[in-house]
């Protein structure tokens, strides 16, 4: 995955990308970034699906207050294993490679523990189930029997996720609130 890092962003951007080279064995880096990319996409399966890995192309996000709980202590895990590599034995793209990953796990903890957008916003809750199916029926990566076999397995957790936000969510702002009412009408259309 250290090698997809940069290919990830160019592919984004709309740039072709070469294919990836294998991880090194004793890498320590290598393994920390096969392990955080893995981690990453288990908590954002759609994520994970557009950027075009398919490992969890039947998951819906879970974002119970258990699975929440479990992603903080992961995010605290990985933020120690990348502070006990020395980025001074690093190459140079692996050194800004590396800064950018402890500001995506920073980042993340911000908006997990500080800033409690899962409590707050409920416009993820809404729009998850929408945003998880569009990415499965636009992109032709699959035959489409398979592609749907996933829409189904995904749209069967929807259920759970609108059951989490429904736990989750403490006195969301208004202005939130009206948006992911205007999201949930516009989901039932889309669906």
């Amino acid at each position: 995955m250290r090698k997809l890092l940069p290919l990830i962003f160019v592919a984004a951007c709309g740039g072709s990308t070469p294919a990836p080279t294998a991880t090194p064995k004793g890498d320590a880096y290598a393994t920390f970034v096969e392990d955080y990319f893995g981690a990453r996409q288990a908590w954002s399966p759609s994520r994970a699906t557009a950027e075009g890995f398919h490992q969890y192309d039947q998951k819906l996000e879970d974002r119970s207050r258990g699975r929440i709980d479990a992603r903080v202590a992961e995010l605290h895990a990985f933020k120690t294993r990348l502070e006990t590599i020395d980025r001074g034995k690093l190459g140079f793209e692996d050194q800004l490679d590396a800064q950018m990953l402890a500001s995506d796990i920073d980042g993340e903890l911000l908006r997990l523990e500080t800033l409690k957008l899962f409590e707050r916003n409920p416009m993820s809750y809404a729009g998850g189930g929408g945003s998880g199916i569009d990415g499965l029926m636009k992109r032709n990566f699959a035959p489409g029997p398979e592609r749907a076999r996933s829409v189904i397995a995904r749209l069967r957790q929807v259920p759970a996720l609108y059951a989490a936000g429904k736990a989750n969510l403490r006195d969301p702002a208004k202005e939130f609130t009206d948006v992911a009412i205007i999201m949930s009408k516009g989901a039932m259309i889309f669906f």
